[in-house]
This record gives structure tokens, sequence and C-alpha cells, in this order.
């Protein structure tokens, strides 16, 4: 795809007071308007199906869109395209839950209207 942008972060975390859990977290990046995940997401979300899958962790994944887009129902669409691709690649649908945030968790933060291509993304956390 024409001016793909290629980003992969992969975090893990401590919780507090849970020395042995452990979360990870990576993101999936979207075009403006789009819930076609790209060649780089299709990547991410099989390293995410491989670390997290066998872990027996459950899976959140986070829904959200730039201020341009600023639209739950884009935000919900990206969450389910990522959802039903970790599925295909064998992670259990009983252990997936999606949540939209729209504009409001911004990675990167920006007026309204504004587009910012690290906030149209979907976040997959294990933990």
């Amino acid at each position: 795809m024409k001016g793909a942008l290629v980003l992969v972060l992969c975090a893990a975390v401590l919780l507090p007071g849970a020395a042995a859990a452990e979360t990870r977290s990576f993101l999936v990046f979207f075009f403006t308007g789009s819930t076609v995940i790209t060649p780089q997401g299709e990547t991410t979300i099989g390293q995410f199906v491989r670390v997290c899958g066998p872990s027996g962790f459950d899976a959140v994944v986070h829904g959200h869109t730039d201020t341009a887009e600023s639209s739950d129902a884009l935000a919900q669409a990206r969450g389910d395209a990522v959802r039903d691709r970790m599925i295909a690649l064998g992670f259990p649908a009983t252990r997936i839950s999606v949540v939209s945030h729209g504009a409001k968790s911004l990675l990167v933060p920006t007026a309204p209207n504004t587009p910012e291509p690290q906030n149209r993304r979907v976040e997959q956390v294990c933990h």
C-alpha cells in the first residue's frame, strides 16, 4: 500500500502487586477511514498470537481513531477486524474482548479534526 506506516510496538510491563503477571501490548495502524489490515499489521497480529496465544492470557483489543475521523463505530470496526484476524490465526475467541475508544485516548495529542497516523490504531493487550 502506498505510504504505509510501519511501526510495531511490543511492551512488557509488570503490573503493580502481581509479580508473576505480565502485560504485553502490540499496535496495529490503519489508513484514514479504513479497517483494512496492512501487511505490517498482519505481521504484528501474528506476533501477538504467537506470544500471547500459548500463554493462556486473555486479550483486550482497543480500537482508536484520530480526531479527524473521531468515530466510535470506526474504532469498533477496526477492533473487530483485528479480533477476527486473531481468531483466524488460532487465538481462542473466548479469550478476546474488543473495546472502542474512538478519538478519546490519543497516542499523539492533537487538536480537533487533525489527521494523525499514530492515533489510527488498534492496541492488542494480553494479560
